[in-house]
Order: structure tokens, then sequence, then C-alpha cells
């Protein structure tokens, strides 16, 4: 699906509202373990599409960001792709937060509609001690 301002226009008015972030983040944070002293936040991005999830504590850094492409009734993306998300979320947190553990791409299933997922993991101590390395490099 295209990401011009007509296409967004054309996406709310075909798949309607979007559900409110603060409300998938609370079921989703009442339906998995999250540890003491991590932070959970979903983003959702009207205009391009992706709904995301955050997770982070002093030391990690993670999203996965779901995006519908194909299938199930198309009166109902958002919630594809909410449902979608949980799964990822789900299978995150029952992998021991193994983020490597997720399938990601063009064209991942979930109950018989395609999406497309991206997961990133990041340790901001490690990258910074990385860019001191690399703005030291002669």
């Amino acid at each position: 699906m295209s990401n011009t301002p007509a296409a967004a226009k054309a996406r709310t008015k075909k798949w309607g509202e979007a559900p409110h972030p603060d409300v998938i983040a609370r079921l989703l944070a009442e339906r998995y373990s999250i540890r003491p002293g991590e932070k959970l936040r979903v983003d959702i991005d009207e205009d391009d599409g992706p709904m995301r999830v955050h997770l982070w504590d002093a030391r990690h850094r993670w999203r996965i960001a779901v995006r519908w492409e194909a299938g199930g009734t198309p009166e109902s993306p958002w919630m594809l792709t909410a449902d979608a998300l949980d799964a990822l979320f789900g299978s995150f947190i029952e992998s021991g937060r193994n983020a490597r553990a997720l399938p990601t791409g063009s064209g991942v299933e979930h109950q018989g509609v395609y999406f497309e997922v991206s997961v990133e993991h990041d340790l901001p101590e490690v990258s910074k001690l990385a860019d001191q390395l690399l703005d030291r490099a002669p």
C-alpha cells in the first residue's frame, strides 16, 4: 500500500479509526509478564500503517513493528495488525526476550493474514561505546 498523504487518507477512510495505542499497551502489559523496571509503549502510525511495541529497561531497547499487507477482511486491518502484534510480542516474551526468534520481513503469515514485520534490539551502552571507539579510529 502506498505511503502518500492521499493513500493515508484513503486508508483511514477504508480502515476506520485506529485503536488507541495506550489501550493496546495496557492490554499487552496485563497479558504478558513485564519485569520490574521495564517500560512498554505502543505507537501507531496512521499515515504509514505500522503498529509498534517498544519495550525497554536500563540496558535494552526492543521494538517490534507490524504492518498489514494482505488477507483477512479489508475492513479490519487495524484489529488484524493488533492481533499479530499481540502474538509476536507474546512469542518474544515467552522466548526469554529473544528478538532473533521472531519472523521478520515481508509476507509474515499470522492466521491467514500477511504482514511486514521488523524487529530491533539495541543496547544503548554498547552502541555508545562503539560510537566512541569509531570516533577514535584513525
